[in-house]
């Protein structure tokens, strides 16, 4: 069970309603039929197959298994093609029967994963004869490259690259690693929420061995180098495991934009202290993001428990494509296409199967920083463990509570979010007239929308259960849309705020004392 306080969440609040859907529905193996059912998610059409950018042998087979009949939003990425090596005269050739003793079979099983081991410097050998090799980011459990054709570097792909952590012996508590069933999980989340506008595209996986060649060291050195912040590991062994992912080209991360334009130099709106956003661009940046959510929770009980603006991925088109507004039930003011991406500790149910990060990992919820935003973050997963494990740290006792479906953690996300694209928004310049401001400021747009998101943001509050209107992200768009009833005020929220002070100050005083016997450890 979830921690006591989502429970009694739950049972102050309304049944959760959209038109004749039941919220919280299980995923769908076929979500087109699902998508029709709802306005808020129609069906793609006419989708082609994704084809990944390499074949090499052993490939899995090609992802067709997607809903027949459907339509990239975006599908005007180019399509690399290359000659597979000479040993792929079959490139998708019958799997072997697997060892169920194996423990990498969870992530070899799996359609859209290359059903053998390959030689990590082999493997490599050929990726750099035939393409250029570019890091592009740094995650605390992958590193992100782009793999561009050589001599057409307007045919490329992105590729994910996570170590996976041995179940026991040498290495096995070795931090930033990805334990195999968490790996799994993210490729099974990766292959069914592709077909959900505003999630990424999914190709393929490859399962590597052996240690980082020479030559990703080398880039790594040159990337620690520019981003000191951004330091990852180098040394592994021969026996090393990895996990390879290759997806589509999503666009460049809200983080990077924001900060400092998109990779060609253009910047989202020029200021003279930087890329700024315009409150038009906020707004569509936050309700692209709400709705993909929304979307997500319908069709797959998904939670992303880890969307910060480094996972949101952003692309400014020249034109709006058509089918944006077939998907989009909030009015667009930009030609803004946005992606949520990376999975690792994300939550699905699908094909009546839960997919959860257990969150093992107790450092998740004891990290500190001096940078205002990091701490933001951090305490967003604090957030998150109160509603779902209550106070305590992960233990294998409340390691299960993580497989229930709370949305209330996609609602603190979107808090997080919406602060920061505020906070990044463009400062307003009095209109004047003749020395004079003009009395109907308040009736222009922009101060229209500036208000509305104001609005979502003192619903979202993580800090104070009274304050939490919203329980989801369905609830964030179905209150915009007017479809949400208004939920009574509960005794539960009045009559225990008293005790949740005094539980949540009793929680704050021993976290302090963990960031401190953290601190005089490092």
């Amino acid at each position: 069970m979830a921690g006591t306080l989502w429970r009694k969440l739950k049972r102050g609040s309304r049944k959760m309603v959209r038109k004749t859907k039941t919220y919280g529905k299980k995923g769908v193996q076929n979500l087109t039929a699902g998508f029709e059912k709802i306005s808020l998610s129609p069906a793609k059409t006419g989708e082609e197959d994704r084809q990944p950018l390499l074949s090499t042998s052993g490939n899995a087979a090609p992802l067709s298994k997607k809903a027949a009949g459907k339509k990239p939003v975006y599908d005007d990425e180019p399509r690399a093609q290359v000659t597979p090596s000479p040993d792929s005269t079959n490139p998708y050739p019958a799997r072997a029967p697997l060892d169920p003793n194996d423990p990498l079979t969870p992530l070899l099983s799996l359609e859209c994963v290359e059903p053998v081991v390959q030689d990590f410097q082999t493997f490599y050998q050929y990726l750099s004869d035939n393409l250029n090799i570019r890091k592009i980011a740094q995650g605390s459990y992958a590193t992100v490259f782009r793999m561009a054709v050589i001599d057409k570097d307007e045919e490329y792909t992105i590729w994910k690259l996570m170590a996976i952590k041995p179940r026991k012996g040498k290495g096995s508590r070795k931090p930033d690693q990805t334990f195999i069933d968490d790996a799994a999980n993210e490729v099974k989340s990766l292959a069914y929420m592709q077909q959900i506008p505003g999630f990424v595209d999914f190709r393929l996986a490859r399962v590597l061995k052996g240690s980082l060649p020479q030559e990703l060291i080398t880039i790594n050195e040159k990337w620690e180098q520019d981003h000191p912040d951004d330091a990852c590991e180098s040394e592994f062994g021969p026996d090393q495991q990895w996990l390879l992912i290759e997806m589509s080209d999503a666009g460049t991360d809200l983080e990077v934009v924001v900060k400092k334009g998109f990779p060609d130099g253009s910047l989202l709106h020029k200021k003279e202290d930087g890329a700024r956003l315009q409150i038009e661009q906020t707004w569509d940046i936050f309700w692209a993001v709400s709705e993909a959510l929304a979307r997500a929770e319908t069709h797959a009980q998904f939670e992303h428990r880890d969307l910060h603006p480094g996972n949101i991925c952003i692309v400014n088109k020249s034109t709006r494509s058509t089918s944006d507004e077939d998907f989009c039930e909030i009015e667009r003011h930009t030609n803004l296409q946005v992606t949520i991406i990376d999975y690792t500790l994300s939550r699905a149910t699908i094909n009546d199967e839960v997919l959860a990060n257990l969150m093992r990992d107790p450092a998740l919820f004891t990290q500190t920083s001096r940078d205002v935003t990091d701490r933001r973050q951090y305490e967003m997963y604090r957030k998150m463990r109160e509603v779902v494990v209550g106070y305590e740290l992960p233990s294998k006792k409340n390691m299960e509570n993580w497989k229930e479906f709370v949305p209330l953690t996609n609602a603190f996300w979107l808090y997080h979010l919406l602060q920061l694209l505020l906070e990044e928004t463009e400062e307003w310049e009095t209109d004047t007239k003749d020395g004079k401001e003009l009395d109907d400021l308040g009736d222009r747009k922009d101060r229209k929308l500036l208000r509305q998101l104001m609005r979502v943001l003192s619903h979202l509050h993580p800090d104070d259960p009274k304050r939490w209107g919203y329980l989801s992200a369905t609830e964030v768009v179905d209150d915009h849309m007017g479809r949400l009833r208004k939920r009574p005020f509960d005794s539960f929220r009045e009559g225990e705020s008293e005790a949740m002070q005094e539980q949540r100050k009793a929680r704050a005083d021993k976290i302090e004392k963990e960031m401190e016997e953290l601190i005089d450890r490092m």
